[in-house]
């Protein structure tokens, strides 16, 4: 009995397993419309549904099979004992035969025995129960089919949507108003805003003004601090830099060459109209270099560097010209200064204690103060706190830009805050604002960090890379500007322009570099014209054509460097160019090389600078060095010295130069660093290479004017594959 009830349980599980195939089979077909498609994707869910409902009554078959096992028993003694009566009466029924037919014949009486026996076989109530539970389990399948069916009718599945109306409490109001949609999309109702916090240290708002350098020429740009979306507000064909907000917030001074030498200006934004160049005056009308401006306390007078008698010194002066003050005398250069809340000190930067520190100056009793102290840092851009106790600036140690603050009533090193530069307080003294690189270089960023109540630094804006000179004030710009979208850029055509000359080869081809003095005066057609325009900009920045001696130009694939010097150079791809290195010897040098470290390796890069025209040292070209360059020469006069490579000047050099790195870099040509054996090998100091490589290898640059062919064992050796 258990065994038929097993069988009886796995018919049902066969069942099952047939029915989802049937129902897979009928809704998944060939065709590609939409109502196909969901039929496939119902017919799949149907039957992942069919067999865990499968796997879910293989579960229960245990226990549907004892239950069946159970009335399988009591059915069986039933019919037993159906089954003792029926026998008994059979045999009455032959012996009442055997009486009344006491003729018949031996073979009539064993038909009528077989008749009676087939009678009790075909009425067997087993095999009556077998049917009956077969159809059962088929009435019950019918049924569950039907009630799936039904409940994924799309047809009745749409019901009312119930939206929130009204406002404030109102909101919370349901209205059962059916809400028609769209492409049978449930309909979703937007959320309702929320204010957020804005950080405490950006609670005080106003806008940041800082410079960006595009085209050959530096722009000062703001942002307003919430907006992220920084314009431009002043430009010229020439540089606007050096921007700083008085403390009214009605004026932003700055330096500039619009007039054909620096000068000071400043630009009043309460006055009406939407053109900034309607609203900037000219405070100076000198000669002489003039930049770095900062206001006093009340707005009346500026603070700013000055190149007189051959010296650059800190000058204060009225803005409406009446009175001129010299706060500083001393040889050495001052320059960046800054002056303070109470209107009674000036800070600034010089080198004379032979390294460059951050002095104060107290214009009471003229008392000058080195503030930190650091030999072995090189300290810039001094931004006092609005309370007047803090200073913040730029220090630069180890290949990396700081931003430090110190106490001005603790003389030494300061505390540093953050990886970054030229920092710029908060009108609240409660952040620190400042510039910092992307790790690529693609792009700057300006930050705030909350530097009384500490935590990370927030993201202000991201701006162009290299953007420079941040300045804070508790203002907004003039609607009118912001509206406009700030002003358009003055320099409206590209610095240059490549024009490449097609060729059958395919490959580019070198272009003759006229009136120079160096062998093999071939450059690449592919950078030709970058050289040429920014030959033209040299001559025009400094008054003189510098570049008409290098040393190198093109080199021949099969030329060997100097010892130290790789094969794979630069100069051999056509896209390379080296100075006069000699031009370093004279009285004075034609150049200046100034050493600087770079990243967190240290990388020793050189900047060059190029001395103006001797006749046009006046100050209309140029402007005047704030550095110490590094002496070569110096290197056999001590052992230090030797393993340096050299060491620094003794005093900054006199005159006007030009940075003829930035320039180079403005046309896309980068220096050189130097290698790793510059101290000891002259040949590797390559302060006089410069190179445009427009991201490419220098495989990938060679391939430009060689075949593959013609490289020969400079192309990577082809390694085999595993297969």
């Amino acid at each position: 009995m258990l065994l038929r009830a097993y069988r009886i349980t796995d018919r049902f599980g066969i069942l099952l397993l047939k029915m989802a195939e049937f129902i897979y089979e009928w809704l998944i077909g060939s065709g590609s419309s939409l109502v196909i498609i969901l039929k496939r994707i119902l017919g799949g869910i149907l039957a992942l549904v069919m067999v865990i409902l499968g796997v879910i009554w293989k579960l229960l078959r245990a226990i549907l099979g004892v239950i069946l096992g159970i009335l399988g028993f009591v059915v069986s003694a039933l019919l037993g004992l159906f089954g003792v009566v029926t026998r008994t009466g059979t045999k009455a029924t032959g012996a009442m035969a055997d009486r009344a037919s006491q003729g018949a014949t031996g073979a009539m009486a064993r038909r009528a025995a077989r008749a009676e026996v087939d009678v009790i076989v075909t009425e067997d109530p087993l095999k009556v129960q077998n049917r009956r539970l077969s159809v059962l389990v088929m009435a019950f399948g019918a049924i569950a089919i039907a009630a799936i069916l039904y409940a994924t009718d799309q047809s009745r599945n749409s019901s009312p949507v119930t939206t929130f109306t009204g406002s404030g409490a109102d909101a919370f109001v349901i209205d059962a108003t059916q809400v028609p949609t769209q492409s049978g999309l449930a309909a979703i109702a937007t959320p309702i805003p929320t204010a957020t916090t804005v950080p405490e240290v950006l609670q005080v708002g106003g806008t940041i003004a800082f410079t960006v350098r595009e085209r050959g020429q530096t722009d000062i740009w703001a942002v307003e601090v919430g907006s992220r979306q920084p314009i431009r507000i002043i430009s010229s064909s020439t540089d606007d830099r050096d921007p700083k907000w008085n403390l009214q917030g009605d004026r932003l001074a700055f330096a500039s060459r619009r007039d054909g030498n620096w000068e000071l200006y400043f630009f009043d934004i309460s006055a009406p109209g939407a053109d900034p160049t309607a609203n900037i005056q000219r405070l100076t009308y000198d000669l002489a270099f003039q930049a770095a401006p900062s206001w006093s306390d009340d707005g009346q007078w500026v603070v700013s560097e000055n190149y007189q008698e051959n010296n650059l010194d800190i000058v204060a002066r009225r803005i409406d010209g009446s009175q001129v003050v010299r706060l500083t005398t001393d040889a050495a250069p001052d320059f960046s200064p800054v002056w303070s809340p109470n209107g009674r000190q000036v800070a600034f930067v010089s080198w004379r204690d032979g390294n460059q520190d951050i002095y104060l100056v107290d214009l009471n009793s003229q008392a000058v103060t080195n503030l930190t102290q650091t030999p072995e840092i090189e300290e810039d851009y001094p931004a006092f706190s609005p309370d007047g106790r803090l200073i913040a600036y730029s220090s630069q140690q180890g290949g990396q830009e700081q931003v430090s603050v110190i106490r001005i009533d603790q003389p030494g090193t300061g505390q540093v805050v953050s990886i970054g530069r030229m920092p710029t307080w908060s009108p609240d003294g409660l952040g620190l604002a400042y510039i910092a690189d992307a790790i690529d270089n693609s792009r700057s960023f300006i930050y705030v960090m909350p530097y009384q109540t500490g935590g990370a630094p927030l993201i202000i804006s991201e701006v162009p890379f290299g953007a420079d000179h941040p300045t804070w004030v508790d203002r907004s710009l003039p609607p009118a500007l912001v509206s406009a979208g700030g002003v358009d850029l003055a320099v409206t055509t590209p610095l240059y322009t490549e024009q490449i000359q097609d060729r059958a080869t395919g490959l580019i081809g070198l272009q003759s570099i006229t009136n120079t003095q160096a062998q093999n005066a071939f450059l690449s057609d592919s950078v030709n014209d970058s050289f040429d325009a920014m030959r033209q900009r040299l001559v025009e920045e400094s008054g003189w054509d510098f570049l008409a001696q290098m040393d190198d130009l093109f080199w021949n694939i099969n030329r060997l460097g100097e010892p130290g010097v790789p094969d794979r150079n630069w100069h051999k791809t056509g896209r390379a160019f080296s100075l006069d290195r000699n031009a370093l010897l004279g009285f004075p040098p034609e150049i200046e090389v100034v050493r600087e470290e770079v990243g967190p390796l240290d990388e020793t890069y050189w900047r060059v600078y190029i001395r103006v025209d001797e006749d046009l040292q006046s100050g209309q070209l140029g402007e005047p060095l704030r550095r110490l360059p590094w002496d070569f020469l110096t290197r056999n006069q001590d052992i230090e010295a030797y393993n340096q490579g050299g060491r620094v000047r003794a005093s900054v050099p006199t005159g006007y130069y030009v940075d003829f790195t930035q320039l180079a870099a403005d046309y896309g040509w980068e220096r050189m660093p130097a290698g790793e054996t510059w101290r000891a090998n002259a040949d590797t100091r390559f302060f006089w290479m410069f190179f445009k490589p427009e991201g490419m290898s220098w495989v990938d640059a060679m391939l430009e004017i060689y075949t593959p062919g013609e490289m020969g064992g400079f192309l990577p050796t082809p390694t085999a594959s595993a297969n």
